[in-house]
């Protein structure tokens, strides 16, 4: 082709290189065939255009309805099309597929003033009518703070509001500041190091505030090499760009604090479902997540997190991470075979006895490998698990359906959380139990729902309805958003944990197991 149409040889033809990030190989292409994809500056900058794509492509539900429609069925007009489908006995409405909807009521968020929110999908520590923030619902008392900042930024200020608002939602920690030399970051590494060869107690928690003097999230920059010795060293570390502006701080340092409560092995509020709707109890019950991350960081490998409770109703975690073969997203059955008994090991330490019932969410996974799933990770678990029940869940975030809540004839909005549409609407090749889930609250543009597939039940209590509202529950629960999420949160914190480790290594994955109880990497 190139020496018919451009008269050049092979070797000087241009080509378009594309470099696979799991395996490292080239991909050659012509340059002529290469089209590029995305946005340009020039395209950023025009107004009308962003106007236009947003329509498009972040329009409401109505609009999002009604453009499917228009790209789904051609015009009564082009008779060709319709006289086919009337010769094979065919008819295709104008109108989208109208089904019936199960909406799950929400469940009770509870704060450690026995305060209980049952507003869906948002809430909030700080109470606007009584103008006080609400207590957590436990966080440890052995807890040592230390501050990290330079002597010229402004983070002293934020430093007085954190503790400030850590007082209001009842956190007793009193940070002691150390200063560094300069604002640069080895002076920073260097004061962190020693705080946490000299001065942190190993009969305490020590929690470091890193005040930083610039938002620096860059490969081996400020926070990368924070988080490092967060593995290095087993301390929680919690960074903060401190900067001079005041605007904002009081809601920034409340986050902040609730953060750090999480981080510590604590519990900023409790999620309470029905009794008559929710009959999983909480005595003998381990539910799991599982979630991948691919890591570049020396050796490639694929790393998978586990996280499993100890206490379901306080989320109480114990946690690991395995280094996996690079480009394998199905676990290798020694692995994680491995990980679950070292789970068990740790709920039959901590309730004197092993789990009666185990319900693993797992995420990470195409939906061209459900089979090969179910063939390697179930049946590699089933003679570790014995007499244990257990239940095999496999979530999916990116889902190409769409749902809109229709209360007219042409009125289509966002379908309320808790949304769950499961039956003959939901295809499924596999013959098995999947239900699309709403869980999120969303104002702007088009939600979209989380599917999750049933791979192997053997769970008694384990019916459809009580499937939903655990699933649902779950997203009520990860300690970094005041609000539901759009996946259960033991796969958003397995993922979560798994990418830490993945990105923040130096050399082989390990986690400290004085880290093993908190969420230190959210």
């Amino acid at each position: 082709y190139q020496r018919r149409v451009h008269g050049v040889g092979y070797e000087d033809c241009p080509m378009v290189v594309e470099v696979d990030k799991r395996t490292d190989i080239s991909n050659y292409y012509l340059s002529q065939f290469v089209y590029p994809t995305g946005l340009t500056d020039a395209m950023k900058s025009n107004t009308a255009f962003m106007k236009e794509l947003r329509g498009r492509i972040g329009g409401t539900p109505a609009q999002r309805a009604s453009l499917t429609q228009q790209l789904v069925l051609p015009g009564r007009e082009k008779t060709d099309f319709w006289n086919i489908l009337g010769a094979w006995g065919f008819d295709i409405g104008n109108k989208l597929l109208g089904v019936n909807c199960t909406v799950l009521a929400p469940p009770s968020v509870r704060f450690g003033d026995s305060h209980e929110s049952s507003t869906p999908g948002r809430w909030a520590f700080f109470d606007r009518e009584s103008r006080q923030c609400h207590s957590v619902a436990y966080c440890p008392q052995d807890v040592a703070g230390y501050a990290v900042c330079d002597r010229m930024s402004g983070g002293r200020d934020f430093l007085r509001e954190l503790e400030k608002q850590a007082r209001s939602v009842g956190l007793q920690i009193q940070f002691q500041v150390r200063e560094t030399r300069s604002p640069q970051p080895d002076d920073y590494i260097q004061t962190i190091r020693r705080i946490a060869e000299h001065e942190a107690r190993p009969d305490m928690r020590t929690v470091i505030v890193v005040l930083m003097p610039q938002k620096d999230v860059r490969p081996g920059g400020l926070y990368s090499r924070v988080k490092q010795l967060t593995l290095k060293q087993s301390v929680v570390t919690q960074c903060v760009v401190a900067s001079g502006d005041n605007k904002g701080v009081g809601p920034k340092a409340l986050m902040t604090a609730v953060q750090i409560c999480a981080k510590i092995g604590g519990v900023p509020w409790t999620v309470h479902c029905a009794k008559p709707a929710f009959t999983i109890p909480n005595e003998g019950t381990m539910v799991v997540g599982i979630d991948f991350h691919f890591s570049r960081v020396g050796e490639p490998c694929s790393i998978m997190g586990l996280v499993a409770t100890m206490d379901l109703v306080n989320l109480e975690c114990w946690q690991t991470v395995v280094a996996l073969p690079p480009d394998q997203p199905v676990a290798d059955s020694g692995a994680l075979v491995s990980a679950f008994r070292e789970a068990i090991e740790a709920y039959n330490y901590r309730h004197g006895a092993p789990p009666q019932r185990i319900i693993i969410y797992r995420n990470g996974i195409g939906e061209s490998q459900i089979v090969e799933l179910g063939r390697k990770e179930v049946g590699a678990l089933k003679p570790l698990f014995g007499d244990i029940e257990f239940s095999f869940i496999l979530t999916f975030k990116n889902n190409k359906a769409r749902i809109f809540a229709c209360s007219g004839e042409d009125s289509c909005d966002n379908p309320p959380p808790g949304t769950i549409l499961d039956g003959e609407a939901v295809s499924n090749r596999h013959g098995m139990y999947e239900f699309l889930l709403v869980p999120q609250q969303v104002t702007q543009g088009c939600v979209t729902p989380i599917k999750v597939l049933v791979l192997h039940n053997d769970v008694s209590c384990l019916n459809a309805q009580t499937l939903h509202y655990l699933t649902y529950t779950l997203c009520h629960s990860f300690f970094n958003w005041l609000g539901t999420i759009k996946m259960p949160c033991l796969c958003e914190y397995a993922g979560r944990m798994a990418k830490f480790a993945g990105t923040h290594r130096e050399g082989p994955v390990i986690i400290p197991e004085s880290l093993a109880s908190g969420f230190y990497y959210i």
